[in-house]
């Protein structure tokens, strides 16, 4: 069988968990079978986070400059870029891409399109109702959901018939953990104070990640006497955000704020639990499986996907809202407490913390990047068979 050749098209190559989860599946994809191409149609690649990784991949890479839908020039590029490679499937990532780089690529004559939903978040509208049910019932023949959740947001909020939807859990790479003395090394190196319950967030700063609950929780902890302290991981862009919050709340003495790291198995092996306190729109989690393949409790809102991966009181703690919600739209000060009291009950209970942390582990384990890479090949043999 000759090479499929496919085309990825995403956004950026920055942080996030669309842009990790597309490097871990060409770092891993079966190249006697797949010539794949990617092309990034918002940036300049250069200057992005996973830039270096991809251009290790030794495959085409292109960088358009899309400045809106009815940007012809870069449909007339990307248009080029896939007849020069004789494209046989197509596949779009996140937000808007969804539906515009799936119609480009039909109209430039790709005859296979699929498409990979990353989150929840909600539109409504007759304009995007329409655009949604064209893609969905007629311009992508797949759509990969990354969870049950995405799935029946598909289903139930945008037109997408069930046949077309292939369930592929985002992947995790597997853990590589550091040993005391280079755990010592690095705390040292930080300025991360020893003899402290280390709780974390690996996000991007982004109002639906709920750092201001982050710190409302940590400045609580406090005053349970829980000797607690937060590491965190940002870009220049967002260090200010972070500090508005930490001087808000006076807790500059509590807060170690670190670059972003290529390799979190450095962040992880430091931390105890991770706080995950985001309000909305996830569509999977990925760096929460990942704290947890490190063995790191996670406490977390119990909403959306979040009890789709954990199970409350056995490889973590989802203390609120009692309820089950979709998304978040309550008081995050009572959030806050909760998430607090629950990280207390961790810390003070040595047997509690060490199932959630082998729980933690095993549920991670089913989350493999082979599992992942072999699930999306199998979708685009499907297409071209």
């Amino acid at each position: 069988m000759k090479k499929i050749n496919l085309l990825h098209i995403i956004g950026s190559l920055q942080v996030g968990g669309a842009e990790k989860s597309l490097l871990l599946l060409l770092q891993n994809i079966d190249r006697t079978k797949f010539d794949p191409v990617v092309v990034t149609m918002y940036s300049d690649g250069v200057s992005d986070f996973f830039y270096d990784d991809f251009r290790k991949l030794n495959i085409p890479l292109y960088h358009l400059h899309m400045q809106s839908w009815r940007d012809l020039k870069t449909f007339r590029q990307l248009r080029k870029i896939i007849r020069r490679h004789r494209i046989d499937i197509a596949h779009a990532h996140y937000g808007a891409l969804e539906f515009f780089g799936t119609l480009y690529a039909r109209l430039a004559g790709v005859r296979h399109c699929i498409y990979t939903k990353h989150n929840l978040r909600i539109k409504t509208g007759l304009p995007f109702k329409l655009g949604r049910i064209l893609l969905n019932r007629i311009l992508a023949e797949r759509i990969l959901s990354i969870s049950k959740t995405v799935t029946g947001h598909l289903v139930n909020a945008e037109y997408a018939s069930p046949g077309r939807i292939r369930l592929v859990y985002n992947p995790i790479e597997a853990p590589r953990s550091l040993n005391p003395e280079q755990i010592t090394v690095l705390k040292h190196e930080w300025k991360i104070p020893t003899g402290r319950f280390i709780i974390g967030n690996t996000s991007r700063f982004d109002p639906v990640k709920g750092f201001d609950i982050f710190y409302l929780t940590l400045k609580n902890l406090l005053a349970m006497d829980v000797p607690a302290h937060a590491v965190v991981m940002t870009n220049e862009d967002s260090r200010t955000e972070h500090q508005r919050f930490i001087e808000a709340d006076n807790l500059g003495d509590y807060v170690t704020i670190l670059p972003f790291q290529k390799d979190l198995s450095i962040i992880y092996s430091i931390l105890n639990c991770y706080l995950f306190p985001s309000v909305q729109t996830e569509g999977f989690g990925m760096a929460l499986v990942e704290a947890m393949n490190y063995g790191l409790p996670v406490v977390s809102l119990n909403i959306g996907v979040i009890s789709e991966i954990i199970h409350n009181w056995r490889d973590g703690l989802l203390p609120f809202p009692a309820k089950w919600e979709k998304t978040f739209q309550g008081d995050h000060e009572a959030a806050a407490a909760a998430l607090a009291q629950a990280l207390a009950e961790l810390y003070r209970k040595p047997d509690l913390y060490h199932e959630s942390s082998t729980n933690a582990k095993a549920t991670a384990a089913k989350y493999s990047v082979t599992n992942f890479v072999n699930r999306v090949e199998a979708v685009y043999l499907e297409l071209v068979r």
